[in-house]
């Protein structure tokens, strides 16, 4: 009698838990930025990059700054002459003919291929190379602060210095930031903070309107949280600062924070309970 022998099939390794992606929302001078501090209390994340694209990141002390990996990476900024000539069409041309024109200035507004870069392999301030966002594991935080200055971007990037856009152009710049939101929460392990501000928009599935992510266009702003784990609201009552996860007006939640208001504006809670459920803080 024959016997076949077949060869087992290795047992997969135990997958290790992504690492966090975190939401943190609220109005200007509500506390966002500067919680950044609270993640160095974390002593098992290992190293903090961190890209700013807008300018108010100088609330971090030098002290903070020199203890992270950063840069920053502003939007495009238009000239007199830039906005002469985009104030000129607009003062003599139709809003249709507008929407039909290609915009100007598009090979000096395309920063938003300055972050994909960055994303693809990670200079600091110091000029040193840390490679792909993508490699990294759980031991690193990359922070994103924000969503406001991606906003301007992406819409640059589709439009230069165009005054009106069409339905199109917007379009276009949505799935751009709809496609970057999407890597960076779902082909990275590190852990993820984009920072953003909020404004009110209709909620077309639950009926009236809610704060959200300020992003381009009501449509996308619902569809950026199913992406993370962690929508927090920052939120400032006099001298204090708090985080809020149980907003009835606001569309937040967690994995990993109780659902209450006035929490610590802190990131260590948040890291403890992710390891509580076995995340580990691993290359």
């Amino acid at each position: 009698m024959n016997y076949v022998v077949s060869t087992p099939t290795p047992k997969p390794k135990t997958q290790s838990l992504q690492g966090t992606n975190t939401i943190l929302l609220g109005p200007t001078k509500s506390g966002k930025t500067t919680s950044l501090r609270t993640v160095l209390d974390v002593p098992d994340i290992k190293k903090i990059f961190a890209i700013f694209t807008e300018p108010r990141f100088d609330v971090l002390s030098r002290d903070v700054l020199d203890r992270i990996h950063w840069r920053y990476i502003p939007p495009g900024q238009a000239d007199w002459a830039a906005l002469r000539n985009a104030a000129l069409q607009v003062n003599t041309m139709s809003n249709d003919a507008l929407q039909k024109i290609q915009g100007s200035g598009r090979d000096k507004m395309n920063q938003f291929l300055d972050i994909l870069t960055q994303c693809n392999d990670f200079v600091d301030q110091n000029g040193e190379r840390w490679g792909d966002v993508a490699s990294w594991g759980t031991d690193r935080l990359l922070w994103f602060d924000g969503l406001t200055g991606l906003n301007k971007m992406a819409r640059q990037l589709a439009v230069g210095m165009k005054p009106i856009m069409s339905q199109p152009d917007w379009g276009v710049a949505m799935k751009t930031i709809q496609d970057w939101v999407e890597i960076m929460t779902t082909q990275t392990r590190c852990h993820f903070v984009l920072i953003s501000h909020i404004e009110r928009e209709l909620d077309e599935i639950r009926g009236g309107s809610r704060n959200m992510v300020s992003t381009l266009g009501r449509k996308l702003a619902p569809l950026i949280p199913t992406n993370f784990s962690d929508v927090i609201l920052s939120v400032k009552e006099g001298a204090n600062f708090y985080w809020d996860t149980a907003d009835v007006s606001t569309d937040v939640g967690s994995s990993n924070l109780p659902l209450a208001s006035k929490q610590p504006a802190s990131f260590v809670p948040l890291f403890e309970a992710w390891k509580k459920k076995g995340g580990v803080f691993e290359p």
